[in-house]
């Protein structure tokens, strides 16, 4: 049976280590398994059933045309990466996300406060009036306030990716770290769509504060659009923040999700 096992790692050696070339290997190595046993069973000697499997499976070549997979070229193999530098890429990932999440989210709250400002410090406000020159002034300055950092977090986040970018390139990765990160994304995934969901809803709910104000004032329809885009806010965050996260792992698996 190692026999087996060894031809397959020697035959799928010129191939690129990723997804679709490691479920191709486990499907073969399964159909390749079963014939083995089958000829045992009928009483073929070891030597005998192997040579019988490698002639009848040991030709990957009309499925590396039918999958459009390219051997790699000598002299040019795709770097391998090392579990830190999956580690230090997924990271990275994470603080990405976030950075990109509460940028998104900042500047909406800025929209959010400048509606909320107009509201209260309006002509016809009851809590304190002001000139409606001066309530807009206020309202822009903290509109500003919110959409300059959240760009700042923008050109951050962009400096901080450039180390990273040989992850938009060919590369490999050993087969035992790939499971690893494949675990790891299979217990993530709950956790992603309980978060999705919950966005979602938000999303749903979020037109019903549009007029929960009114039912107290008519004029005050304002509160309630702010309201929904505070609310909106947060769902966006989610959505940008682990969606961003779960195509970190996607990256490093070579998958399409």
């Amino acid at each position: 049976m190692n026999t087996l096992v060894n031809y397959l790692e020697t035959m799928f050696a010129q191939l690129p280590r990723n997804a679709q070339t490691w479920r191709l290997k486990e499907d073969l190595l399964a159909t390749m398994e079963e014939k083995y046993n089958e000829l045992k069973a009928e009483g073929r000697s070891e030597n005998e059933a192997v040579g019988i499997v490698i002639s009848e499976f040991g030709n990957i070549d009309e499925l590396m045309q039918e999958l459009e997979m390219t051997p790699l070229v000598s002299g040019a193999q795709p770097r391998v990466l090392t579990a830190h530098e999956v580690e230090d890429y997924l990271q990275m990932r994470r603080r990405s996300a976030f950075n990109i999440a509460l940028g998104v989210a900042i500047i909406i709250f800025g929209v959010a406060f400048m509606m909320l400002i107009n509201m209260l410090l309006g002509e016809g406000s009851q809590f304190m009036t002001m000139s409606e020159d001066s309530a807009g002034l206020i309202s822009i300055v903290v509109l500003l306030a919110c959409v300059v950092p959240g760009i700042a977090l923008f050109g951050y986040n962009g400096s901080k990716n450039e180390p990273y970018e040989y992850m938009q390139r060919q590369f490999q990765l050993p087969n035992a770290l790939w499971e690893e990160i494949n675990q790891r994304k299979s217990a993530f995934m709950p956790t992603y769509k309980l978060v999705i969901w919950l966005g979602v809803v938000i999303c749903i709910a979020s037109p019903i504060l549009l007029f929960v104000p009114m039912i107290f004032n008519e004029d005050a329809s304002g509160y309630g659009v702010a309201a929904m885009l505070f609310a909106l806010a947060i769902a966006v965050f989610l959505f940008i923040y682990w969606g961003n996260i779960k195509e970190g792992f996607s990256v490093v698996l070579q998958t399409e999700d």
